[in-house]
This record gives C-alpha cells, structure tokens and sequence, in this order.
C-alpha cells in the first residue's frame, strides 16, 4: 500500500472519527459518559484528599508556630522577671550615688514581645497570659520612672518591683509552659519533632 494512501486514509478518519453506525451504537455512548463520570469522581476524590492533607498541614504548622511562640515568650519573661527582683534587691541597701539609675538602668528585653505584635497566632495564646504580660511591661518601666525621678523611695520602689515580678514567675511563666507543653504533646502525637 502507497503511503499516499495511508495518509488519505488517516486524514479521512481524522476529519470524521465515528461512522454513523458507530454513533447509533449505544454501548459508545455508554461509554463515554461512563469516562466522563470517572473523570470526575476522580478529580473530586483527589482533590478532596488534598484539601484534607492541606488543612491538617496548616493546623500542625499554626500549632507549632504557637507553641515556640509561647515558649519563647516564657523564656523572655523569666530573664525579664529574674532582673527585675535582682535589681529590686540593688535596691534594698539604698542608693549610693546620685548617678545610680543613670549608671544602672532598667532595661528588659522586650524582642519576642515586640515580635509578638505583628504574629498571627499571637492571639491563639491565653488572654490571660497575654494581659499579665502587658501588664508587667507596662508597670515595670512606670515604676522605674519614677524611682529614677526621685518620685518614690528605694525601698518602696523595690517593693513594687518585687510586687510586679512576682505574679510573672508564680502565675504567668507556669501557665505559659504548661499550655505549650499542652501543644507539644499534640505536635508529637501528629509525629512531628518539637524541641
């Protein structure tokens, strides 16, 4: 058989695929429609599976950027807190010099609190521990203002120090670490790996 009639042969069949008795044959039909219903149900099972895995994904990735969040938090609250009784205690012998708050300052570190304004799972942690915090830094830099201006003495400034203080590390830190904790076990039940 010439070449040139195999291609007229495959051109004819291209430009009409199905004879008309193949059209009246319902088994085609039948069939097609049986494809198209697969494709489908098959793009629907995957997809949905998909979806699953992408939100169990999400909730894992929220719950683990939550939990170093709050363990974060704690750590920095504890070396905040820790500062603020030692330098209470500073306190407690008077003050040497004139130039004692200027040559001591007050200064807490206040990076994860300050990272914490612009996370999204800041507002996942605990109000409670969230108001006991902004609490703490705002009555701490307030006390120390006026102890540094002479508008209360040291003594009763390191009493309001110490008073401040205390509520983070009895309350706040314990409560920190016992909700992250809570959401590591739920992050090492799901297999991932937490530190």
């Amino acid at each position: 058989m010439p070449i040139r009639t195999v291609f007229r042969r495959l051109a004819s069949r291209l430009s009409n695929p199905l004879t008309p008795g193949e059209l009246r044959h319902g088994s085609f039909w039948f069939s097609q429609f049986l494809m198209i219903g697969a494709t489908v149900l098959g793009v629907y099972l995957a997809s949905s599976e998909g979806m699953k895995v992408a939100i169990q994904f999400n909730e894992l990735t929220r719950l683990e950027r939550n939990y170093y969040l709050r363990q974060s938090l704690a750590n920095e609250l504890e070396a905040n807190a820790r500062l603020v009784q030692a330098y209470a205690e500073s306190l407690d012998g008077g003050i040497q010099s004139h130039s004692f708050f200027e040559q001591n300052p007050l200064t807490l570190d206040q990076y994860v609190w300050t990272v914490m304004g612009e996370s999204e799972t800041t507002l996942e942690t605990p109000s409670i521990y969230l108001s006991s915090t902004q609490r703490f830094y705002r009555e701490v830099p307030s006390i120390y203002h006026r102890l540094s201006n002479r508008m209360i003495g040291a003594q009763y400034g390191a009493e309001q120090l110490r008073e401040a203080a205390q509520p983070i590390l009895d309350d706040t830190i314990p409560g920190l670490r016992d909700s992250a904790s809570t959401l590591k076990q739920h992050l090492q039940q799901a297999g991932m790996d937490v530190h």
